[in-house]
């Protein structure tokens, strides 16, 4: 093997790593570039319809679909609220009724076949060790709903960003291709674009 093709051979071993070390960046920034180019349809038909200047086009079409957004998380949200309320009541009421019943099972059963029932002397060791794992994920839970709604508002500061100017952002693009290839890179993002019409 030749040291250039050995070279190259490992250029795109580190090129796939980095890839794969960013991809949730990647496919945020994908997402971003796919509503930004279903809005941009959006304007495009403002413009032609009702003859609006781009930026009033863009200023209705994003507040639009910010509406339409926040509508749906006001669907969504407040049962989720709600039921996560109850949930928080019932536990508590949960766990003191299961023990008022170990307390009355040792209080009607003879100590010596309590302590033969299985798992019952252990109850409130393992009524504890529930609880700390209820409460690590609920922590987890809410971590990873808060890395959601950053990764939802990257993407629509990023959706932003490509619909206010997107010909730097797509000349930024091309020059990562050799200068050979952008060309056909340019027929086909143009391929791209026509397709999610």
């Amino acid at each position: 093997m030749r040291l250039g093709t050995l070279i190259g051979f490992l250029a795109i071993i580190i090129a796939l790593y980095i890839l794969w070390r960013i991809k949730q960046v990647l496919l945020l920034t994908f997402a971003a570039v796919v509503f930004a180019t279903a809005i941009n349809q959006l304007v495009r038909l403002l413009q032609k319809k009702f003859q609006f200047r781009r930026k009033i086009a863009l200023a209705i079409a994003e507040t639009g679909v910010l509406t339409f957004i926040i509508g749906f998380i006001a669907l969504i949200v407040p049962p989720f609220i709600d039921q996560f309320q109850q949930l928080v009541k019932l536990v508590p009421q949960g766990f003191e009724q299961l023990s008022s019943l170990n307390e009355r099972l040792r209080n009607v059963l003879p100590n010596n076949l309590f302590q033969e029932v299985r798992g019952s002397e252990s109850l409130t060791q393992n009524l504890q060790s529930f609880v700390e794992q209820f409460i690590s994920s609920f922590f987890d839970l809410f971590s990873s709903t808060l890395g959601i709604f950053l990764n939802f508002f990257l993407v629509i500061v990023v959706t932003i960003m490509l619909l206010s100017n997107p010909t730097p952002y797509k000349q930024m693009f091309l020059v990562m291709f050799p200068a050979f290839y952008r060309q056909r890179v340019q027929i086909i993002l143009k391929k791209c674009e026509k397709n999610l019409n």
